[in-house]
């Protein structure tokens, strides 16, 4: 009997990690949409100038001009003069949008300074039919709800090379078909700063750097060690680099896609960006220290508060996350795997005798609604302190 309880406990085991963990994951990417769609503002609006348009107001001033002269004028007719309307334009000049600024502002801040586990962003890659949601780091936990970005690599949209982590097997497998990807497939990704759209560069290609120690080259990818730590490395490109697990159930080796920026990275990530803002929107000083003002109707250019120059600063992380960070199992949950297991043990054991006393079709009834709930938490804690592929 315990030849068999061992070989069905294994057989839902498997089961639980093929199809209940991606349970897990459609409940946090649901959580992960409402939060984005919270922190996203609109990405046409970040995408417009800060200044707002320059203002032309056209006025119209009476002048009295002689009257038209005429070769014949017939003297019981009276010729008035001619009253005409002269057109007259004032500039203002431009003035800045504090709506614009605040809102860049917050856009800049929850890319650059997301904590570990928010959300940073949305990818879409229509060839392999992904549209998953992006949490900053790429440890244990943040996979298990989303894809992750490795902490310390560029800022998606940004100059460098931005590396992303994702499941091929269990948690909803995001990654599942990252192998299918080809040259020339487009990957868009959006964050609160705009849409960064790659394209899928021939592997040859982008691992002409790494030339020696790919293992294997296919359509679109390349497969590498799992401690290639190099695949993370900026090479002076602008790219978005993909990883995750291979093959399929093992953590032997690491499948690698990169795909190429398209266009310029993101101004709103350069940190002269912040820098300007704050020029611009901070007064100057006059010499009895007061700040100095435009002569600019006020109407039209509200009040702006002064930003601080640092906000855009790119601070990341000293430490870059590492390829095996996003295999790591989670130690804290060793204690509840053990008494979960022990629980699991007790029911079965009871079962056992009560199928002894009361037959087997009873104690089964009676039994399974117990045994599974306990079961559950034992696997829902076991998956947790196991790598995951």
């Amino acid at each position: 009997m315990g030849l068999t309880w061992t070989s069905f406990i294994g057989i839902l085991f498997v089961l639980f990690q093929l199809y209940g963990t991606g349970v897990f994951a459609y409940q946090s990417q649901s959580n992960l949409s409402g939060k984005f769609d919270a922190v996203a503002p609109s990405f046409e609006l970040t995408a417009m100038p800060i200044f707002l348009p320059t203002t032309t107001i056209t006025t119209s001033t009476t002048s009295t001009l002689p009257p038209v002269p005429t070769s014949t004028v017939v003297p019981s007719e009276t010729t008035l003069p001619v009253e005409s309307f002269v057109p007259s334009e004032t500039t203002l000049p431009p003035v800045i949008d504090p709506t614009m600024v605040e809102q860049s502002v917050a856009a800049v801040s929850r890319v650059t300074k997301a904590s570990q586990g928010d959300v940073i962003g949305r990818i879409m890659a229509p060839s392999i039919g992904l549209d998953k949601f992006i949490v900053e780091g790429a440890g244990a936990t943040d996979l298990r709800s989303a894809i992750g970005r490795y902490r310390g690599t560029a800022f998606i949209g940004d100059k460098g090379n931005v590396a992303l982590a994702g499941h091929r097997t269990t948690y909803g497998a995001p990654f599942g078909r990252i192998g299918d990807l080809l040259p020339g497939d487009k990957i868009n990704i959006l964050t609160p700063v705009g849409t960064a759209i790659y394209e899928v560069l021939d592997p040859v290609v982008a691992s002409k750097l790494w030339a020696g120690t790919v293992r294997e080259i296919g359509g679109g990818y390349s497969i590498v060690g799992p401690s290639d730590e190099f695949v993370l490395a900026d090479v002076g490109d602008n790219r978005l680099t993909l990883t995750a697990c291979h093959p399929r159930f093992s953590a032997e080796e690491r499948i690698v896609v990169v795909a190429q920026l398209i266009g310029e990275p993101f101004a709103m990530l350069n940190p002269e960006f912040g820098k300007s803002i704050a020029q611009i929107t901070t007064p100057s000083t006059l010499a009895n220290g007061e700040a100095a003002t435009a002569p600019v109707d006020p109407s039209l250019n509200p009040i702006v508060s002064e930003i601080d120059p640092s906000f855009n600063v790119v601070e990341a992380p000293k430490v870059i996350q590492t390829l095996q960070v996003s295999l790591n199992g989670l130690p804290n949950q060793i204690a509840p795997s053990i008494v979960f297991a022990l629980l699991t043990l007790v029911v079965m054991t009871a079962i056992a005798a009560a199928s002894e006393k009361f037959g087997r079709l009873r104690a089964y009834i009676f039994g399974s609604v117990p045994f599974f709930i306990v079961l559950w938490f034992f696997f829902r804690n076991l998956e947790l302190l196991l790598p995951a592929y």
